[in-house]
């Protein structure tokens, strides 16, 4: 039986709408509990969540759920953003969606000699939230394994991708 077939409960993220079981959510973190369930311990039958990424959410659901998700549906913006949420809802590191980041991060890590600048600032960003061993592992190989070819960045990308990762670069 598919967890579709147990959804008791849904995540409306823009047009968007992620069929869930609230229990199965709920056990990931006490950040989800109380997104999924009132104080009273009754369960909310539908969850707004405006601002997520529909994409890396549903991943997440779908891990959280037990499904495997193929690595090429993966891309490094929604590994990012699924990284973002695995920090803000402070899912732990036994989870099986935090192992399903660490995953995707490895998989993207193999490929660093094809990351540009602002890709290889949002991977350093998913290595952040994964630990400090992840992160430092990551500097280890980019600075000592492949020659950085750094390009400009535009202003957009130095609106939206900059943070302290570019001082470390």
């Amino acid at each position: 039986m598919g967890w579709h077939e147990n959804r008791d409960d849904e995540i409306l993220i823009q047009d968007f709408r992620i069929p869930v079981s609230s229990s199965i959510m709920a056990q990931i973190s006490p950040e989800f509990h109380k997104l999924f369930f009132t104080q009273h311990g009754t369960p909310r039958k539908s969850i707004e969540l405006p601002n997520e990424d529909p994409v890396a959410f549903g991943m997440i659901c779908e891990s959280a759920h037990g499904s495997f998700i193929p690595q090429d549906h993966v891309s490094l913006q929604s590994l990012a953003n699924m990284a973002d949420a695995i920090q803000r809802y402070k899912i732990p590191a036994t989870s099986r969606v935090h192992h399903t980041v660490d995953f995707s991060f490895t998989v993207h890590a193999f490929r660093l000699g094809t990351l540009s600048t602002i890709e290889l600032l949002k991977l350093l960003g998913v290595a952040k939230v994964l630990g400090s061993t992840k992160y430092n592992q990551l500097l280890e190989d980019v600075f000592l394994q492949y020659p950085l070819q750094l390009e400009a960045f535009s202003s957009e990308q130095i609106a939206g991708s900059c943070d302290k990762n570019c001082a470390i670069l």
